[in-house]
């Protein structure tokens, strides 16, 4: 089966041979999604039937996609076949024939997608992005699963596509996907942003041919153009380099407020019920709150009971703040430190971190998007950050990671060395996530491995889905089995998950950040490293935060 790009063609010796699968290797900033584009409508020009696995928008964006490069599928429309991974994903009905109906369940994709490939004739399926998948469903997962998929593959003479974003993913991952998982892999990067022919493709790996290295442009029609590697005019880069020129990790910068003063902190978790509206395609990319005037109440009366009882860290969720309240709240108080979960701001996703009164400048701006605000599927989305920080503080030494952040640069926090600083004390992921338990099993093994605590705080939950905003930090399995008893802690496999809220509540508890594990043979005085101290329900008739009996 010929991909359709011509050189690419001629370097696979013809193309992708039956029951083989091969990945389009994408470093972040080349536009690396046609590929698998032109791929399935050369698919589709040849008269053979193309499957493609839609994760990242509704099916009729995807169909403008190929129209973008002059691509008519219409003439198709009885060879294509769309599995669509997205419409459930924002709660709507699909029409399509083939759907997942919970994407962020990979149990799911394996029994749509194992059923397709029993059901068709030879074909080609393309995955138009696996790292959404990875993102929804888990990488580990997500790796396990695919092996399936392709092992299926081979039986009934399918070809595999898929297109792979390399976001910063554990190593284990990104080595299993150049090495191991795939029968070819394609490598797709950016040279020079200043160079006519400013991409290069290059065939990492494919056990039916060599390896090459291929320059290339994009047409809006026709899509892929390659270059010789005779014309040196034309080119800026090593022949041997497949380095990245666009794609840089966000700089970790650390910032000494005052030494630590306290061993237990006091955290407030607020965990709203809200919605979000996306800006009109005129504008900058991003998300407003729904009712903002609303929101405003609830954030605002939960900020006056935090400081009423003492708080020294509240923190909201992902998408939760508008920009236009930072003056008042940090001019009103100075003595918490306030993590205002986000709000977009120039097509950023803006972390407000206020403390001593002061909003930190230059902001923290999240670095990896989720999947509702990637760029992939529009080529409208999320800008990214270039920056994190370390605050060390008189509550101790911390981060903020928004969401998906949290997978993508805990390691490197909790790695982090300079002088005598060694890590953080604990790390504040504010979140909008309808699967928050994807990093809470990161999240556990983080605290098993550097000791640290992560205070998560999510959007409230809505049936199945959001929720599960908690506290997770290493604990004594005799406190742990308390706090289950109690119904503070739920009983799933998240074995250091002190508390957990899934309705739209306000947490206020104690937590002890010195201590960074309990003592094996516990001392007869021992009482735990957290104190529930008051919990608050969101009451809507009176509308106004009601204390609970703990």
């Amino acid at each position: 089966m010929k991909t359709g790009i011509s050189k690419l063609d001629e370097l696979l010796d013809g193309g992708v041979p039956k029951g083989k699968s091969l990945a389009y290797y994408i470093h972040p900033g080349a536009e690396g999604e046609v590929f698998g584009l032109q791929t399935a409508y050369n698919t589709l020009k040849c008269g053979r039937i193309c499957v493609f696995v839609l994760s990242t928008s509704i099916p009729k964006i995807i169909e403008s996609r190929f129209k973008d490069f002059g691509w008519d599928i219409d003439l198709y429309k009885n060879s294509l076949f769309i599995v669509d991974a997205y419409t459930p994903l924002i709660g709507k009905s699909s029409q399509e024939k083939y759907v997942v109906s919970n994407p962020d369940r990979i149990e799911d994709y394996t029994k749509t997608i194992i059923e397709l490939l029993k059901e068709f004739p030879p074909s080609t399926i393309v995955f138009g992005s696996l790292s959404t998948i990875i993102d929804l469903c888990g990488e580990r997962e997500t790796i396990e699963s695919v092996r399936i998929w392709n092992k299926t593959a081979t039986l009934y003479d399918h070809i595999l596509i898929y297109n792979f974003t390399a976001w910063p993913y554990s190593l284990e991952t990104l080595n299993s996907i150049k090495e191991d998982l795939f029968n070819a892999v394609v490598l797709i990067g950016t040279i020079d942003e200043n160079t006519m022919f400013g991409r290069y493709f290059s065939i990492y790996k494919a056990d039916w041919t060599k390896n090459h290295l291929i320059p290339f442009k994009l047409s809006r029609h026709g899509g892929i153009v390659t270059k010789s590697l005779s014309d040196e005019k034309s080119l800026k880069f090593s022949r041997n380099s497949t380095s990245i020129t666009h794609y840089h990790e966000p700089k970790i910068k650390y910032k000494h407020v005052a030494d630590t003063s306290k061993d237990w902190v006091r955290f407030c978790l607020v965990q709203l019920d809200f919605s979000l509206d996306l800006k009109q395609p005129s504008e900058e990319f991003g998300y407003v709150l729904h009712e903002e005037g609303k929101i405003k109440g609830k954030i605002f009366k939960a900020l006056k009971i935090a400081e009423k009882n003492g708080v020294d860290i509240i923190c909201f969720p992902e998408l939760s703040f508008f920009k236009g309240w930072i003056e008042e709240i940090k001019n009103r108080y100075k003595e918490m430190i306030i993590i205002g979960g986000s709000y977009y701001d120039k097509g950023y996703n803006v972390c407000p971190i206020i403390i001593n009164g002061m909003c930190i400048d230059p902001a923290y701006k999240k670095y990896h998007p989720s999947p509702f605000e990637t760029p992939e599927p529009t080529g409208r989305g999320m800008r990214s950050g270039d920056l994190i920080y370390i605050f060390q503080t008189k509550y101790g030494r911390f981060s903020v990671l928004t969401c998906i952040d949290y997978a993508d640069l805990s390691y490197p926090i909790c790695r982090y060395r300079d002088k005598e600083i060694k890590g953080v004390d604990f790390i504040i992921n504010p979140c909008y996530d309808q699967n928050i338990r994807r990093f809470q099993h990161r999240c556990n093994s983080d605290c098993e491995d550097f000791g640290i605590n992560v205070i998560q705080v999510n959007r409230a939950s809505e049936g199945e889905k959001y929720g599960g905003t908690c506290i997770i930090g290493k604990e004594h399995e005799i406190i742990l089995n308390r706090l289950k008893d109690e119904k503070f802690k739920p009983n799933d496999d998240i074995k250091y998950k002190l508390y957990h809220v899934n309705s739209e509540m306000l947490l206020i508890a104690d937590l002890n950040i010195q201590i960074k594990a309990p003592p094996v043979d516990l001392p007869i005085d021992y009482a735990g490293r957290i104190r529930i101290f008051k919990r608050y329900k969101y009451n809507k008739e009176n509308d106004n935060w009601q204390q609970l009996s703990n």
